[in-house]
């Protein structure tokens, strides 16, 4: 079960820098003939180099390695391949055909999208099992494979009639005793080897996560922090202002506001990609046709024959004429070629990269063949484009006014927060004369939980920890309420009821922090890395 690796490496040494002395002919042709020979020397060079790179080459990594055609993407220094890609697609799309997922345009770019991540994790989680020296060794894989031999890979024999009882249900005993003496028949090696490859990889992933998942530290001050949490109540009494109970009308937002604030944000909330205006006709399967698993494909090849029937005609005269003379109903649509937002089609209509590529690739005027999505087949033309830009401010004035509307009333209670409890201890009596204002008193509840009204949060939790009898808060915010609160009563820590209950809520809380350490991890070396996803422009 072993099998054996090469390696090759390739050595390259620096260029000599040269200086021009003198700007005549001459010397041009014999610079000209060095840069000559020096782009052969990288061609050549790049050429070598490209299979010892991890799908780079020298050119790559010069001009950036920014070919589609090339690439389905990068990962900081190397270059995801088409066919690596294509592997991993077509992997996640056998995963949805096993679990009778129907294979629609959603799914298509589902399958896509979790290949990609997949791609982009595997890359990161390989290069640290690399740094960390946890790659799997090749009696770890034997041994795997001998003791502990995954079900898919039991597949493999029980398909072909091996090591099976009379239930057809996989014998451990005589796989393992078949292994041992040697009796395996040769034509499973290819799929050894296979295995071989993928266990390298995931067994040191594995041992990666059990790593990670083993390396919290947890302070004495946050089990006891949990412990009153959850174990300790108190008595409060609290004055708070509900955001939504402040009337529009006493906040001002300016024109100069809304331009500032889109002005501001623009790159980030109101950036537009570059679109293609299409024209379509659609024929609709309604929904009950496609539960339909006997009528369904005749249904779907009968609406076919209408769309290609007037895709025809559309080539014959053109698109609009066939419109009128068919009568059908055109719609319009603007599309782009990211994968995000159904890429502009409407979300009950699905999506289809097919059609996406053909807008992309094709000329204006340009006439589609019938393509299906997820309840229609369409038939479309290609009009013009919308280059990237912006969203135009008074298509987003509304919302942003929105927005900062719940920004000044949060400021404006506030105010009324300094201004009026500033002169005034009297909560019960300040509610009484401001109707924005309301007061509760002994409310009781644990400290972390959550209070009528004004819910729950980290300020607020946090003071309740730090409030002794009689004291009071600083102003304290929640989602939508600004408030105080007055300690009446908190009861007294119970140092042998958290000693009883230490080492229960140690195990908890690590438990809790070890399952997010791995993630924690990954998402933070992807968030400050370089990756670059290509796909949108070749799928």
């Amino acid at each position: 079960m072993a099998f054996k690796r090469s390696a090759v490496q390739l050595r390259l040494s620096p260029h000599k820098n040269w200086s021009f002395d003198m700007f005549n002919m001459t010397q041009i042709r014999e610079k000209s003939s060095i840069v000559l020979w020096l782009f052969l020397i990288i061609f050549i060079l790049s050429m070598v180099a490209g299979g010892l790179l991890g799908g780079a080459n020298i050119v790559d990594l010069i001009f950036g390695g920014t070919d589609p055609s090339r690439y389905a993407g990068w990962v900081d220094d190397r270059g995801i391949s088409h066919q690596e890609f294509q592997n991993q697609y077509n992997n996640q799309l056998s995963a949805f055909q096993q679990q009778n997922r129907p294979i629609d345009g959603r799914t298509s770019q589902t399958a896509s999208n979790t290949a990609w991540n997949i791609i982009v994790d595997n890359e990161f989680k390989n290069k640290k099992v690399k740094e960390l020296g946890l790659a799997a060794q090749q009696t770890e894989i034997y041994e795997f494979l001998f003791y502990t031999p995954p079900p898919s890979f039991q597949n493999m024999f029980i398909a072909a009639g091996m090591f099976v009882d009379d239930e057809n249900k996989f014998v451990l005993e005589d796989y393992q005793q078949a292994v041992e003496s040697g009796d395996l028949p040769e034509e499973f090696n290819a799929a050894f080897a296979r295995w071989e490859s993928y266990l390298k990889n995931w067994l040191g992933n594995r041992k990666l996560q059990n790593l990670y998942s083993k390396a919290s530290t947890l302070s004495n001050q946050e089990i006891q922090f949990e412990y009153m949490k959850n174990n300790m109540n108190c008595n409060i009494d609290y004055i708070f202002i509900n955001t939504n109970k402040i009337s529009n009308n006493d906040i001002n937002i300016s024109d100069e506001d809304i331009q500032n604030y889109y002005n501001e944000n623009k790159e980030e909330n109101y950036a537009t990609p570059e679109t293609r205006i299409v024209n379509y006709v659609s024929w609709a399967i309604p929904n009950e046709i496609k539960l339909d698993t006997l009528n369904y494909t005749s249904y779907i090849d009968s609406l076919k024959d209408q769309a290609l029937l007037f895709a025809d005609e559309a080539d014959i005269t053109s698109f609009n004429k066939a419109v009128e003379e068919l009568e059908y109903k055109s719609e319009s649509l603007q599309i782009h070629e990211g994968f995000n937002s159904n890429s502009g089609f409407p979300f009950q209509m699905g999506t289809s990269r097919l059609a996406v590529r053909f807008i992309f690739d094709n000329d204006f005027g340009s006439i589609s063949d019938p393509i299906q999505m997820d309840n229609q087949i369409i038939v479309l033309t290609i009009l013009d484009e919308e280059p990237a830009g912006y969203k135009p401010l008074e298509d987003v004035e509304n919302s942003i006014k929105s927005i900062l509307i719940r920004e000044k009333k949060k400021t404006y209670a506030l105010e009324l927060f300094e201004s009026k409890l500033e002169s005034s201890d009297d909560w019960s009596a300040l509610s009484k004369q401001d109707t924005l204002f309301t007061f509760v008193s002994n409310e009781s509840g644990t400290i972390g939980g959550s209070f009528k009204d004004i819910g729950k949060s980290n300020e607020i939790t946090g003071a309740l920890l730090a409030l002794e009898a009689s004291e009071v808060s600083n102003v304290l915010t929640t989602y939508n309420t600004i408030c105080k609160i007055r300690m009446n009563s908190k009861d007294v820590f119970d140092e042998a009821a958290y000693d009883e209950s230490y080492n229960e809520i140690k195990k908890q809380l690590i438990a809790t922090k070890n399952r997010s350490n791995y993630q924690s991890w990954l998402n933070h070396i992807k968030d400050n890395s370089t990756v670059n996803d290509y796909r949108s422009k070749m799928y």
